[in-house]
């Protein structure tokens, strides 16, 4: 969607308000009141047919008595009277209506109808409709306040700045409104986007992307109504390094779905939409506070240039909190120079540790208000072998306002970023601090994800560079082949592709399997052994069991012919399809590893990475990750899994051949990419990764019904 078919929205030259009222304090008079106060500078139509005027404007009858169409129409107006003013704005051309009246699709059948209807007579006429249901919208440079929300204070007005704010909760908007005011944090814009029965999450995010007035958008999001389209937006983000933050509802464990393979019924709705955010550097908060601190942070952020961090803290026990923290947020700890320590110690007490973290502590105590505290921070930010510093200092509000101050010349005159936390701090002067737009943590965990934030951000740059240039592969006329197998098979009441097509197409996307051979006799068992020479695989051939091993049809290691004979005779006995699994046994011992797709009714296929065979189900380590994935991402996600040395060489063993393992799961990315209209479920459990490459073992396809 191209973005100035949103302009209307954000940046109208005249507003109609439809259902306006002379009670400048109520729904309607709100947006009145409030537009008018912060100077727009178009023409504004009140709508009212029992009204003359109201705050000194001319009012109107209806949209069709108006002396020009309006961009903007407002309706603060009641359910009953939406649809004959819709038609109205329809007729007259307006470009762009906002919808706050309630009682559609969220109220039941008859709301969901009219709100039907709403969308049919402004698709007709190519009008563009926020919410119903909603907030409305605020766009501070346009001096638009087209809200009913009480929240914004009238002795002190809202600033402009560089955060959008786009929300699926008109209270929580409100509140982090609020919160920005208070805090001197400057937006761009706030979105209500009430039940997004047009423009959504995805429209506005794209809008901002393209605002350079927006440096950051923050966002409220509960559910996500087309997970491609805004897989799409969040990659943009990415590419233009516009961060995303964003506070997440209503994902929880009760998401889950059961499922016939492993992959799905591990997978949640939550931890789907993390391995997203995950993957496209959006940064999740999961507390008011943490958004607010996380915001105002990116909002007056400094690039970083690699990840070495250094850490100087009141106390030594939050030092070492914070490097631990640091090391599993993805930075290292680094020590500071012989030369810094000697300029550090000349501020410190002889005996105050000053390697990295640096220590505080002793100086606090003896004289805290003449501590030194913005020269070690100065000696430490100019060593070489530092990118980023996290301060963290606690309470102390005897001497706040050294502090403060302090803390302000630290953030405006270091060149590198810096994370400031000030645990239990004086609120006084932290709300002074944020005036001054310098941001403040309350919580040391906060202040190194912050910091790691700018790491990841860059990060996950390059690798969609890596993704965007791995997406070529996609390939139509493998593509339409692999259709044509499908299409071409039997497929039974369970959806399960039978085991022929799906070994055709791990041939197809070169995924690399175990020669195997669907079989009907004793005598076929014998043969695939002897022209092997290797020991076989026996397993039972049947749709009827999702794990074979539980019902014992699976027999390993068999390397003679009356053991192969016996075992081959007892599986087709019981087996439904009177047929049976041989398999050549991989010699060389090898590590198991699961992958498999899954669907989620948000981002359609989702893959999932991790150790296989009896271990996905105990240990339940799985990364996610959505389809493309690239060989370079396939093992960085691999190194992420808990016991990952065993795959180099742990312990004297042959290091595991990880290439040939993330060709075959980035194969099956394209797999996923290319039939993803057709496939719900994949499950390759295991993959048995060797020092000689990685070969699939065991494969289910599963169809959409």
């Amino acid at each position: 969607m191209k973005n100035d078919t949103l302009k209307k929205l954000f940046s109208p030259k005249s507003i109609a308000v439809v259902g306006a009222s002379s009670d400048l304090y109520r729904f309607g008079g709100i947006p009145i009141r409030l537009t008018k106060d912060y100077g727009f500078e178009g023409n504004l139509y009140p709508i009212n047919p029992n009204h003359k005027e109201i705050y000194g404007l001319k009012c109107y009858p209806n949209i069709s008595s108006l002396p020009e169409t309006p961009d903007f129409a407002l309706f603060c107006t009641r359910r009953e009277n939406i649809i004959p003013s819709l038609k109205e704005c329809a007729e007259r051309g307006v470009g762009v209506s906002v919808v706050m009246t309630s009682g559609f699709k969220e109220t039941g059948k008859k709301g969901a109808k009219i709100q039907k209807e709403m969308l049919e007579i402004a698709s007709k006429s190519g009008m563009r409709i926020l919410g119903p249901n909603c907030m409305g919208i605020v766009h501070i440079r346009s001096k638009l306040m087209a809200t009913f929300t009480i929240s914004i204070r009238e002795d002190k007005k809202l600033l402009p700045g560089s955060v959008a704010l786009i929300t699926q909760s008109g209270a929580i908007g409100a509140c982090m409104l609020s919160s920005f005011q208070e805090s001197s944090i400057g937006i761009s814009s706030l979105v209500s986007l009430g039940n997004e029965s047009d423009v959504d999450f995805s429209d506005c995010v794209d809008y901002f992307l393209d605002d350079k007035n927006t440096k950051v958008i923050c966002g409220y999001l509960e559910s996500i109504r087309n997970g491609e389209k805004l897989k799409r937006t969040a990659q943009k983000a990415l590419e233009k390094g516009k961060p995303i933050v964003l506070f997440k509802g209503g994902a929880t464990e009760e998401g889950a779905r059961a499922a016939a393979s492993h992959t799905a019924a591990l997978t949640t709705e939550k931890n789907v939409f993390e391995a997203f955010a995950e993957q496209f550097g959006i940064q999740v908060c999961h507390s008011y506070d943490e958004i607010i601190e996380t915001v105002e942070f990116l909002n007056d952020r400094k690039k970083i240039k690699g990840n070495r961090l250094g850490i100087l803290s009141f106390s030594g026990g939050f030092g070492s909190l914070c490097a631990d923290l640091a090391v599993e947020n993805g930075f290292t700890v680094p020590s500071i120079t012989e030369k810094t320590q000697k300029k550090v110690r000349r501020h410190l007490s002889e005996y105050a540790p000053v390697r990295n973290p640096v220590d505080l502590v002793s100086l606090m105590v003896s004289r805290p208000g003449q501590s030194p505290l913005e020269e070690v921070a100065k000696i430490i930010l100019s060593d070489e072998n530092i990118d980023a510093l996290c301060l963290v200092m606690g309470v102390y509000h005897h001497v706040g306002d050294k502090i403060a101050e302090d803390f302000k010349n630290i953030f405006k005159n270091s060149k590198k970023p810096v994370s400031l936390a000030w645990l239990a701090g004086p609120e006084k002067e932290i709300l002074k601090l944020r005036e001054d737009g310098v941001p403040v943590f309350k919580d040391h965990l906060r202040a190194i994800k912050g910091l790691s934030s700018l790491i990841d951000l860059e990060g996950k740059r390059d690798s969609n560079k890596t993704l965007s240039a791995f997406e070529k592969k996609i390939n139509i006329k493998r593509k339409e082949k692999a259709r044509r197998l499908v299409d071409s098979s039997f497929i039974g009441k369970n959806r399960l592709l039978p085991l022929e097509t799906s070994i055709d197409l791990l041939d197809l996307y070169k995924i690399k399997k175990t020669e195997t051979k669907i079989i009907n006799s004793t005598k076929a068992a014998i043969e695939f052994w002897r022209k092997n020479k290797n020991p076989v695989v026996l397993k039972i051939h049947s749709d009827l069991f999702t794990h074979k091993t539980e019902i014992n049809g699976v027999a390993i290691n068999l390397d003679n012919e009356t053991n192969i004979r016996k075992k081959a005779k007892e599986f087709l006995k019981i087996s439904d399809k009177k047929q049976i699994i041989i398999q050549s046994m991989i010699q060389d011992n090898g590590v198991e590893v699961l992958a498999g797709i899954s669907l989620d009714n948000s981002f359609g296929l989702c893959m999932s990475i991790g150790l296989g065979g009896i271990f996905v189900e105990t240990i339940k380590e799985i990364k996610r990750v959505l389809p493309p994935v690239s060989p370079e991402t396939v093992i960085k996600l691999i190194q992420e899994l808990k016991g990952s040395d065993i795959f180099s060489g742990f312990r004297g063993k042959k290091k595991l051949d990880l290439k040939s393992l993330a060709s075959s799961i980035s194969n099956l990315s394209l797999m996923a990419v290319e039939l993803s209209d057709l496939i719900s479920e994949v499950d390759i459990n295991p993959i048995i990764v060797t020092s000689k490459g990685a070969f699939a073992v065991d494969i289910r396809i599963f169809l959409k019904k």
